[in-house]
């Protein structure tokens, strides 16, 4: 049976429970961010009563997986391994808000942090979706040349969501006790929506994470309700009030979110409110978050990453390697049968969540707006430039690491700043990292060579 190019993320797109209500449109000229109410901040817990209502997918390899994993590990512009002699991601630590992390022997230094499940602490994925995140982002190096972008970061899991859960309703409060106690319990809705995201968000910044990672997307026609208030008072708690990264994926082009918002190049900070048809969250609340846009491992913006003036970097999301406790992988087997390879922004995403604990480990004392600012300026610059699909560019982890930014750092209120970076090497590494720099690239650009022609006969 041939792929079906689908993705594990399209199973989280019936998990997020939305609000259906209309808000009146806006009339402004051009589109702006959402304003953040604080006094929505969440509190509480995420657990909830569910029962598991389908069969876990099982990761599998596919007949391409040496191939894709060659592309992805030595593609030039994603290969971190130059500088890790500076940097492995040492003092951070990755919040991974998903479907649970499977502890393997790949991901070191694993914690549970939160759970749906009274039952779970995190560490359970049935969905296999955040264990592979978690492998692009920190998997151990091993003889097979597999190794995640930051394996020196500390993870924390917290299970926010799962296609193969249900929740339990509550009785309705007006039924008469005779009937209560022959109700029927039967799970319905898959847990996790943008409110539960919300308190996860709340619950990684106060666990001290220096960054998180959100490879989940909740869209909406403009003009309809999201009703993610509490996710807007939660990222900015993160960032301004905690110093967190928030790192968040762009979204994919699904049945559920179909219209793609127009696809230009952005000279200025703003944007025609008719060039916005889909909202997605969190990526709309764009001074609080790093929104990831998806490329293929050759470079060409991936047709189902959706675009926005929300999205601010690139990074590779297709043809995607990661470990699990069967191996290393590039697919999933759903329970029909049917193939899934690893494709979306999801898994774009922690590439960028890897390169922000890199920089921050280098840079303890940058601030989270300096950091966000940094990766976007150090990233490789697209064709025409600055765009909606692709935002400034497609993450560079050594750009990112060797260059100091100069630009002032954002104040203490969160301010965001828009200065350009100044290239300027540190004087005590720039020898050992245009070693390691120049042996890593031509060894990369060797390797995805040799491969591409082989691809041509």
């Amino acid at each position: 049976m041939s792929p079906s190019r689908l993705t594990p993320a399209a199973l989280l797109a019936t998990s997020l429970i939305l609000s259906s209500g209309i808000a009146a449109p806006s009339h402004a000229e051009n589109y702006h961010a959402p304003v953040v109410d604080s006094s929505l901040l969440p509190s509480g817990s995420l657990h909830v009563r569910v029962a598991q209502t389908s069969p876990c997918v099982t990761p599998i390899a596919s007949p391409n997986l040496a191939g894709h994993m060659r592309t992805q590990q030595f593609h030039p512009l994603v290969n971190a391994r130059p500088i890790w002699p500076l940097t492995k991601g040492e003092g951070q630590t990755v919040a991974i808000i998903d479907t649970g992390i499977n502890p393997n022997g790949r991901l070191h230094n694993l914690q549970g942090l939160g759970d749906f499940d009274t039952h779970q602490n995190g560490l359970h994925d049935c969905d296999e979706h955040g264990t592979f995140v978690a492998g692009v982002l920190a998997a151990q190096p091993a003889d097979d040349g597999f190794a995640g972008i930051a394996p020196g970061v500390r993870i924390l899991s917290i299970r926010q969501t799962s296609g193969h859960y249900g929740v339990f309703p509550d009785p309705p409060r007006n039924m008469p006790p005779q009937l209560r106690q022959h109700y029927q319990e039967r799970p319905e809705d898959s847990p996790g929506n943008v409110v539960t995201l919300a308190k996860a968000v709340r619950m990684a910044a106060d666990a001290g994470a220096t960054v998180i990672n959100i490879s989940q997307a909740a869209c909406r026609p403009f003009g309809m309700d999201l009703g993610d208030g509490p996710l807007g008072a939660a990222l900015q708690y993160a960032v301004q009030v905690r110093d967190t990264v928030v790192v968040t994926a762009a979204g994919n082009l699904t049945q559920t979110c179909r219209a793609q918002n127009v696809i230009h190049t952005v000279t200025s900070a703003a944007v025609p409110q008719s060039d916005v048809v889909t909202v997605v969250s969190p990526a709309r609340f764009d001074d609080l978050v790093l929104t990831v846009g998806s490329v293929a491992q050759d470079g060409r913006p991936s047709e189902f990453s959706i675009a926005g003036p929300w999205v601010d970097i690139a990074a590779p999301g297709e043809e995607i390697v990661s470990v699990s406790t069967h191996g290393l992988v590039d697919a999933v087997r759903t329970e029909d049968g049917q193939i899934n390879e690893l494709r979306g922004t999801s898994f774009a995403t922690p590439f960028v969540s890897g390169v922000v604990a890199l920089v921050r480990s280098q840079h303890p004392d940058w601030n989270a707006y300096t950091v966000m600012e940094h990766v976007k300026r150090t990233a490789r610059p697209v064709a025409g430039g600055r765009n909606t699909q692709l935002g400034y560019g497609i993450v560079d982890p050594i750009a990112a690491v060797s260059i100091t930014s100069t630009v002032a750092q954002g104040s203490s209120q969160g301010l965001p700043f828009r200065e350009r970076t100044t290239a300027v090497h540190h004087t005590v590494f720039s020898a050992i990292l245009g070693t390691f720099a120049a042996a890593g690239l031509l060894f990369g650009i060797s390797r995805w060579r040799r491969h591409y022609r082989s691809n041509q006969t």
